[in-house]
């Protein structure tokens, strides 16, 4: 597995030092903590982030592709992702000076998403790197705010400004994401698609 392949993860010393016979769904999230401390380094969280595509979105993944700017498809999320699930709930704020996209968990959602802290960590820099696979330029957000705390000494993750023990889980953008085009836009497909969100959702 990529643990294993990548960094050079001691499965069975893991096992015996923790004293269990495998690694459950239960302990995912113990697995991550002790990653990220025994490397100094929070890339583990990193690479699960980018195995997101937009086609695991589904109908909401051909709306975003086709919306006309990074700030459209960031409302497109958060109005929404319902249709793929309630396991969190992203919300986007817009103000003068920034838009802010936050995250709110449902931890009664069972299965490999429910993996607490990390499991927010993992999610919002998937909302990024599919903001950055879909974009004309490279977006770097102001600073991202996590609740969790630091496990390690850091104020960077990826070139990017983290605060942790936060009172919120949230992304900052510039307001310039407003006229950073996606390279896969299309108003005719946007609108097809739109339609058929709608019918979904019974909105029409």
């Amino acid at each position: 597995n990529l643990l294993e392949s990548k960094y050079n993860f001691d499965k069975e010393k893991y096992l015996k030092k923790n004293n269990i016979n495998k690694i459950d769904i239960e302990e995912v999230n113990d697995l991550l903590d002790f990653c990220i401390q025994e490397y100094k380094s929070y890339e583990i969280l990193i690479e699960l982030s980018k195995q997101a595509k937009p086609k695991d979105l589904g109908i909401l993944g051909y709306l975003v592709l086709n919306s006309s700017s990074i700030a459209h498809s960031l409302k497109l999320l958060s109005t929404y992702y319902c249709l793929i699930g309630n396991s969190i709930k992203p919300t986007l704020l817009e103000t003068n000076e920034y838009y802010k996209l936050s995250i709110y968990s449902n931890s009664k959602e069972e299965g490999i998403l429910n993996i607490e802290h990390n499991k927010i960590f993992i999610h919002l820099f998937a909302f990024l790197h599919l903001l950055n696979e879909l974009s004309s330029k490279e977006i770097v957000p102001k600073y991202i705010n996590l609740m969790q705390g630091k496990l390690f000494d850091t104020k960077y993750i990826s070139n990017i400004k983290v605060n942790f023990s936060q009172d919120e889980n949230a992304i900052y953008f510039d307001k310039d994401i407003e006229n950073i085009n996606l390279i896969s836009s299309n108003k005719n497909e946007f609108e097809y698609y739109k339609k058929e969100v709608e019918q979904l959702l019974d909105l029409n």
